[in-house]
């Protein structure tokens, strides 16, 4: 990680023009005072991902990013309309001196509305608009126009975007062309290193072909940002991919709650997902938290003591997510650990043999994800390693069972890994040789559906300058047929 930066930035806020901006938001592409990252801060990360300049961790990508597009003016991409010639907006860009209220609405105004960023007209539908976003997306990453990229990116250019002719995605030919900055542009917003080309390669396959081992290594952490975030919330290491290491479980200082670690087993592996999201929200929200009141132009502003609402998720995943704020540092570490731990063993397991019986054993449990996986009562007593669990801070059912076994629960869930791990690597050997086989299938049968696609979409464009003819013709002659099918499937034919 790296505060380097480039020569001859542009320090100034973005949102008021501020001279002491020392905050950066990722995704918006620009920096930031202390004042307006106060309230960036509380729109939430989906809105605004808002790191430190001064104290942040950064990758030197990602930094070099983030002064590209804000020396280049990114910033004019979500301020267009109030610079536009003509445009109706009454509304002024505030200034450093304004109130934090004045800051306050323009900022949700500009950032969470969109009021005043550039839009395009397109007189086609949405997916001609998608498509044709999605093939400029394509061609733009394969040059150092980084901002041109921002801006697609900024209309709703999909990240992911397949080209049909191409038979790629931006991200494969970003690292074909070896553009460092687009590839962490694409992965800011969303990009996925592990979808396939139409050879059946990744953007990392291509890394490794190409023998790129920094941007290789950029898409491997990319891949294991939420568990090397995990590890190092723990512990301050993280794992070293290089060597082949992609989990780093600290081995000191914590331990597993058995009954917390048998009810996250007991969650299908969408709901462990998003629950290691939310807590990976949590965790960037503390950190960041940490950083804010370390500073000393922040007293004068509000921290953020919970995750703000996301309104893209449902009203029972923001009440789980913003009780994770009640949990103590010792409680909310003891959930971290105990999620770090059942992901390195869902990576270990087959999901093809263990995933129904995830999904079968969580309806056991009727119970809501939060209330079962992150309740206080659950965490509320973290075990020390020299003072035994207490009975009384375990569920229901574990009350009833032997003491003597719920002490040596854990040592004996280990030995029982440890001694199926021979057994599960020889089921991932067999249904990896099955699974080759059957991806080779799916990509024909995609294959022959983009074929016939293609076919429908010829026959379309025919059919269309068929009705625009007869239409033509109709109003000349006067007859009103051109609305029927079956006149137009008769022209066609006679044609």
């Amino acid at each position: 990680m790296s505060r380097a930066k480039p020569k001859q930035n542009l320090e100034v806020c973005g949102d008021c023009g501020a001279l002491d901006a020392t905050w950066a938001s990722v995704n918006k592409g620009i920096l930031l005072c202390t004042p307006c990252c106060s309230i960036h801060r509380s729109l939430g990360r989906h809105i605004s991902q808002v790191k430190s300049l001064l104290k942040g961790s950064w990758h030197p990508n990602q930094l070099n990013m983030v002064y590209a597009l804000n020396n280049n003016g990114a910033n004019n991409i979500w301020e267009h309309a109030l610079f536009e010639n003509g445009s109706k907006l009454m509304k002024k860009k505030p200034t450093a001196k304004d109130s934090i209220n004045i800051k306050q609405e323009y900022i949700k105004m500009k950032h969470v509305q969109c009021a005043f960023a550039f839009r395009e007209s397109y007189e086609d539908g949405l997916l001609s608009v998608e498509n044709e976003l999605g093939k400029q997306l394509h061609a733009s990453v394969r040059t150092a126009n980084l901002e041109t990229s921002f801006r697609l990116l900024a209309l709703g250019a999909d990240p992911n975007y397949f080209h049909d002719e191409k038979g790629s995605t931006p991200l494969h030919i970003a690292i074909k062309s070896d553009q460092k900055l687009q590839v962490e542009l694409l992965l800011v917003h969303g990009a996925d290193p592990s979808y396939p080309d139409n050879q059946g390669k990744t953007a990392l396959d291509y890394a490794r072909k190409f023998n790129n081992r920094d941007l290789l290594s950029r898409l491997i952490e990319n891949q294991y940002e939420v568990t090397d975030t995990f590890s190092y919330y723990l512990s301050l290491h993280k794992p070293d991919h290089n060597s082949g290491m992609h989990f780093y479980i600290p081995q000191t200082g914590f331990k597993s709650n058995s009954v917390c670690l048998s009810k996250l087993q007991k969650i299908n592996n969408t709901l462990f997902e998003e629950l290691a999201m939310d807590v990976f929200d949590e965790v960037d929200r503390r950190e960041t938290e940490a950083i804010w009141l370390s500073c000393g132009d922040t007293t004068d502003f509000n921290g953020v003591p919970f995750l703000p609402v996301d309104n893209t998720l449902s009203t029972t995943r923001n009440q789980g997510r913003q009780k994770l704020a009640r949990f103590s540092t010792p409680e909310f570490k003891s959930l971290v650990y105990d999620i770090l731990v059942d992901t390195q063993r869902r990576q270990m397991m087959s999901d093809n043999a263990h995933f129904s019986q995830f999904g079968e054993m969580s309806t056991v449990d009727d119970d809501p994800l939060y209330d079962s996986v992150a309740s206080d009562e659950d965490y509320a007593s973290v075990p020390d390693e020299e003072k035994p669990t207490s009975p009384n801070t375990l569920s229901p059912q574990s009350q009833h069972s032997d003491p003597s076994h719920n002490t040596n629960k854990d040592s004996i869930i280990s030995l029982d890994s440890v001694s199926k791990t021979n057994q599960i690597l020889e089921q991932l050997t067999k249904q990896l040789k099955n699974s080759d086989n059957t991806i080779t299938d799916l990509k024909n049968e995609v294959y022959k559906l983009r074929q016939y696609v293609k076919v429908l979409q010829t026959e379309n464009s025919i059919l269309k300058n068929k009705l625009a003819q007869t239409k033509a013709s109709s109003r000349v002659n006067g007859d009103s047929r051109f609305e029927s099918l079956e006149h137009i499937s008769e022209v066609g034919l006679s044609d």
